[in-house]
């Protein structure tokens, strides 16, 4: 694994000291960059298996675990809520329609756009995959104990409504 130059921020006390730190930050050190690796081997790790063993990509797993707790939806409604382009979720929902995951349909309040709904084999499909997901999820939490979930989750839970938020506003300019 690439070796990081991480700047030390562990004596910092407030936002200006962390502040002040970044101007001597490497992109490599910057927290998107270092969570965007994370995501990325985790994601590889969990995509390598779903294509290996049932020929679905990640992309179409998220999207029918997506659609098992909030079916049926539009893609602009799924794209809006997943954080994804509506042509991602128009191709793996069409992939999903293809392996008879999920059910398309004329959306009935606006004939130019269709709903999609999982369908009893999408279901089974989920299920199936639900109980490996979960073994995988213990897995990587063993890694923290309480107090570090805890403050790991709140932390990327005000991170995360942060750049919704500023990617909202950056649109409406």
């Amino acid at each position: 694994m690439q070796q990081l130059n991480r700047s030390d921020l562990s004596g910092l006390d407030d936002h200006d000291d962390i502040s002040a730190a970044v101007d001597d930050m490497h992109v490599i050190d910057f927290l998107s960059y270092r969570l965007s690796m994370l995501c990325r081997v985790l994601d590889r790790d969990v995509d390598m298996r779903n294509v290996q063993e049932y020929k679905i990509g990640l992309t179409e797993v998220r999207l029918l675990s997506y659609l098992c707790a909030n079916s049926p939806t539009t893609v602009r409604a799924i794209a809006g809520n997943m954080h994804l382009d509506k042509a991602q979720v128009s191709r793996a929902a069409a992939a999903l329609k293809e392996m008879g995951l999920v059910s398309r349909k004329s959306d009935p309040d606006d004939k130019r756009s269709a709903t999609f709904d999982v369908t009893e084999a999408g279901r089974t499909y989920y299920d199936q995959r639900l109980e490996i997901a979960r073994r995988g999820q213990k897995e990587l939490l063993s890694q923290l104990d309480a107090d570090e979930y805890r403050v790991v989750s709140g932390v990327i839970d005000k991170m995360l409504a942060y750049a919704v938020d500023k990617t909202a506003k950056d649109k409406k300019c």
